[in-house]
């Protein structure tokens, strides 16, 4: 039996009552100068080394073995320590992450991945890039009220800036691109320069 030593008073090694799954370890309490080395839940025998996601057992024979351990476990204030996220093959991108909640392996069919969300339809994209294009629209509706401070020239400007929005977008080559992402921003026209200080593109 290996048994350390610190200080002249041996280790003991701390395991859970249930799984047996090691937990730590402390000196051996000392009755009449006499280390106690017989404990419920310690041993005086020294685990073996384990690796990530592994956890040594104190088996009932007195002998320890290292068994997987994807466990789900937190600190003392709540933070997240070790645990192997998991989801199966029935769970979608909107299902939580799995936790293993006994010792041993993962499933057979467990994935590692988060399963992303699907791509967006074409109406969904359609949607979107209609979307982007009202909000320019919205920004230019008052520029073309009477009272405006464009001169004419500069309201036919912007009379054709929302033109091209309207009419224009929706007939180019690729439309709706990726709805309300950078592409279908990239092909939005030109802001004319009489207004361009006044909104935001």
């Amino acid at each position: 039996m290996e048994i350390d030593m610190t200080d002249a008073v041996p280790l003991m090694y701390v395991f859970d009552l249930i799984t047996r799954a090691y937990e730590g370890s402390r000196p051996a309490q000392i009755l009449n100068g006499v280390p106690i080395l017989e404990c419920l839940c310690a041993t005086p025998i020294a685990p073996p080394e384990y690796g990530e996601n592994e956890i040594p057992c104190f088996g009932e024979d007195g002998i320890w073995v290292v068994k997987e351990d994807h466990r789900y476990k937190q600190n003392a204030i709540g933070e997240k320590i070790s645990g192997t996220p998991y989801w199966l093959p029935e769970d979608d991108w909107t299902t939580q992450a799995r936790y293993m909640k006994e010792l041993g392996p993962l499933p057979a069919d467990a994935i590692l991945v988060q399963p992303t969300p699907p791509p967006p339809t074409i109406e969904e994209l359609e949607n979107q890039c209609r979307q982007l294009r009202k909000i320019q629209l919205n920004k230019t509706d008052r520029f073309l009220m009477i009272d405006t401070s464009l001169n004419s020239s500069e309201q036919d400007a912007v009379v054709e800036y929302r033109r091209i929005l309207k009419d224009d977008i929706p007939l180019m080559d690729g439309y709706p691109w990726d709805g309300y992402g950078p592409i279908a921003k990239s092909m939005l026209p030109e802001v004319p320069d009489c207004i361009k200080d006044s909104i935001d593109k």
